[in-house]
């Protein structure tokens, strides 16, 4: 466990709360608001009812609490236009848990008021230095019950064992809105999670091209940041190769693909680029990880 990491996840989780105390139930925290009380997961997946219309953000970057029975941890999550959605579970509250972390992808479909998808959850960081997590991909649901910018309210349903995720997230700033472009992607970035590079700087330059080398596990990275779609909302389309990793971090070198986000806020949220990544459909080793890089 890095301090940075720890730093970084009570920053943004400090932030929250104060936002979910004046927003649950009311008009927001300036560009946000998030949460609501903790709720007891059950393993029972009824239908969920109509998305609620007022406010309609069924796509957009959220953070905000997530429910596994009687425990509430951080998490946030990342839906495009058209339906692609990553939810990552960082761990509880003010501590980041890069064992027990988590990350769900898949996709979304929002038919007649409902809200379905189904894909997988995997494990985070699952073969880095220090950890003992199994990598495995495991199937699972996920339905929607509220979607708006105040709340993004859900359930994540594991298929094997039935284990439930409900999550209440809300915008945490309104960069979301802004055309993603390589002219607002292109930076330098401080990465302040992953393992792998948590000592690196993420260059990206103007043309999306992202690289980054770690003299923490030696992992050099080296991939691009598209527009997704037409660059409408602020959302990019990410490949990273990831080579020449230490003993520790070997298990990391390959093919990653995902989604990224600039998120620039107010008070303490920061100036960030937010990368959730995974392997691809049938790698031999199903893993994931987020990175965070906080603008230099």
């Amino acid at each position: 466990m890095q301090l940075p990491a720890i730093e970084s996840l009570r920053k943004r989780a400090s932030r929250l709360f104060v936002c979910a105390t004046i927003a649950y139930g009311s008009a927001g925290c300036h560009d946000s608001s998030s949460g609501g009380p903790n709720t007891a997961a059950t393993t029972a997946s009824p239908p969920p009812p109509p998305v609620v219309p007022s406010e309609p953000a069924t796509h957009g970057y959220f953070s905000g609490g997530v429910d596994i029975g009687p425990s509430n941890y951080y998490g946030e999550a990342l839906l495009t236009v058209d339906g692609l959605v990553r939810i990552y579970l960082a761990g509880p509250f003010g501590a980041y848990d890069s064992a027990g972390s988590r990350q769900f992808t898949g996709r979304l479909e929002f038919v007649a008021g409902q809200a379905r998808g189904a894909g997988i959850v995997l494990k985070q960081e699952c073969q880095t230095a220090g950890t003992t997590a199994v990598c495995r991909a495991e199937p699972a649901e996920i339905s929607i019950t509220t979607a708006t910018r105040s709340l993004l309210a859900g359930r994540i349903t594991m298929a094997n064992n039935g284990e439930v995720w409900s999550f209440q997230m809300g915008w945490p700033t309104a960069t979301y809105l802004e055309p993603a472009t390589f002219e607002l992607a292109a930076g330098q970035y401080s990465e302040e999670l992953v393992g792998l590079a948590i000592d690196a700087v993420i260059n990206v330059d103007s043309n999306g091209r992202l690289y980054f080398q770690s003299a923490h596990s030696g992992c050099v990275g080296n991939g691009t940041l598209t527009p997704h779609l037409d660059g409408t909302f602020n959302v990019y389309d990410v490949t990273l190769l990831v080579e020449n990793c230490a003993s520790g971090y070997e298990a990391t070198n390959g093919e990653f693909e995902g989604l990224a986000t600039r998120t620039i806020g107010d008070w303490d949220w920061g100036d960030w680029l937010v990368i959730s990544l995974s392997t691809p459909d049938g790698a031999p080793t199903p893993q994931a990880f987020v990175m965070w890089g906080s603008r230099i």
